[in-house]
């Protein structure tokens, strides 16, 4: 499960910028060789983050009454079994890619997150119980079943990187387009500075499509309620979407003065703009007795979020919004801790909203 989840994000999240993109184009080395590169770039980030959940991971390995070294081979498998997950899942993407038509790659690509989304949830709701079952009645050892996964995992992982690298490689490094062009209607308010420039992201409705793929997976699993219950924990996290929106108005602010858009002005509409685009979490808090502090945990992630995209804007890095987004990952669990403690939410979304304001009139000067 978080094999495919990390192969999904860096997916989403690491993409080559202008410059990095036309110094991979004009290199002396063959097509294959620059995308096999490209591919081992983004294992190399799959696995530090995979590390990462690792170190969190360790301790319970010592629930695990066996040998050192079985221990010692369940670590080796785990990151067997992961890389292999990684080239299954790039292998995916490489057939989508040498898809005809950038809209029906898109649209595959999506379909198949979705999809991956929607087992992982079934499989962690129901099926996971039905397989721990039937491996706990076998009679082979730990150290059997483990050597059966890496094998297995060896196996697998190096066809899938040989079928990359043979067959389905293809040049997919070009730069696409991350927004929508669609008309918003005018407000005669301050809102039209910044909901564009995160409604059209196209994130945007990949968040907006996962968070109902979800939502129908909880609801066909667990009924109403336990969707319900489900959506408490999954919807705060559309904040992360504002990410996008400091990389979308970078390369316009500098005309910002020009239209009397002051840093003031910009971050009361960044604040209407969240208290709009987070205003279900305020429902589903009073329909489940959460009362407004769902409301506010929301406001929080939203305005880390816009705060971290502005530190680290995708433009300038290829991978500036993995950063981002697991810097924004450690800000959630930090405010998912605060949310136990009794009005400290609101101190907190004070110091975002100052650090916000700071940043911003510090972009404000660079522009000018």
């Amino acid at each position: 499960m978080i094999s495919v989840i990390i192969a999904i994000f860096i997916h989403r999240t690491i993409s080559l910028n202008r410059n990095a993109l036309f110094f991979a184009k004009t290199l002396p080395f063959a097509e294959k060789e620059v995308i096999m590169s490209y591919m081992i770039f983004k294992l190399s980030v799959a696995i530090m983050l995979f590390e990462i959940i690792i170190i969190i991971m360790v301790p319970a390995l010592k629930l695990m009454s066996t040998h050192l070294f079985v221990m010692l081979f369940v670590f080796i498998t785990m990151h067997a079994l992961f890389i292999a997950i990684f080239f299954i899942m790039e292998m995916i993407y490489a057939v989508i890619s040498r898809t005809k038509g950038i809209i029906l790659r898109n649209i595959l690509s999506f379909l198949v997150d979705i999809t991956f989304i929607f087992l992982l949830f079934t499989h962690f709701l129901t099926i996971r119980f039905t397989i721990d079952r039937w491996v706990g009645m076998q009679a082979m050892t730990v150290a059997q079943m483990v050597s059966i996964v890496f094998m297995s995992s060896v196996m697998i992982g190096s066809l899938a990187l040989l079928l990359n690298y043979t067959y389905i490689v293809k040049d997919d490094m070009q730069l696409k387009p991350q927004y929508f062009k669609m008309d918003i209607p005018s407000f005669h308010i301050i809102l039209p500075t910044t909901i564009p420039a995160i409604v059209r992201n196209k994130n945007f409705f990949y968040f907006i499509g996962l968070f109902l793929v979800v939502s129908l997976s909880a609801f066909i699993q667990a009924g109403r309620q336990g969707m319900l219950e489900s959506l408490v924990f999954i919807m705060p996290l559309f904040g992360f979407i504002a990410i996008t929106y400091a990389d979308a108005t970078n390369h316009v602010r500098k005309v910002f003065h020009l239209y009397c858009i002051k840093p003031i002005i910009e971050l009361s509409s960044l604040v209407l703009s969240t208290l709009v685009l987070v205003l279900p979490t305020l429902w589903l808090g009073f329909v489940q007795g959460e009362g407004f502090i769902l409301y506010v945990y929301s406001i929080n992630i939203f305005i880390g979020a816009v705060l971290i995209g502005f530190l680290f804007p995708k433009s300038e890095s290829n991978v500036n919004e993995t950063i981002a987004t697991l810097l924004l990952m450690i800000v959630v669990i930090v405010l998912s801790l605060l949310v136990n403690m009794k009005g400290a939410l609101y101190p907190c979304l004070f110091l975002l909203l100052l650090m916000l304001y700071v940043v911003i009139k510090k972009e404000y000067e660079v522009a000018k």
